[in-house]
């Protein structure tokens, strides 16, 4: 599915669902009412980052998506804990 084909779709408000396959380790892929978003090569999209995906998502006007996949967050940094690294 091409980007124009994607903005047809949310003119006729007809995109029923919206999810990002892969995981950080791979490439992602965006699938919209379980098609594939194609590069204008007509070859399958990947995205390198989760930041990437959304960002493209949102300039097509789609807030709205779900993670299919193996997705892992890093724990946030605590004050006071320690680096790992000696002096």
């Amino acid at each position: 599915m091409l980007e124009r084909e994607i903005e047809l779709l949310l003119d006729e408000n007809a995109i029923r669902s919206v999810a990002v396959a892969g995981s950080p380790s791979t490439a992602c892929t965006i699938l919209i009412n379980g098609g594939t978003v194609k590069s204008a090569r007509h070859e399958t999209r990947r995205f390198a980052k989760l930041d990437t995906v959304a960002a493209f998502l949102f300039k097509l006007g789609l807030n709205n998506f779900s993670l299919a996949g193996t997705w892992k967050t890093k724990p946030a940094f605590r004050r006071g804990q320690s680096l790992g690294r000696h002096r």
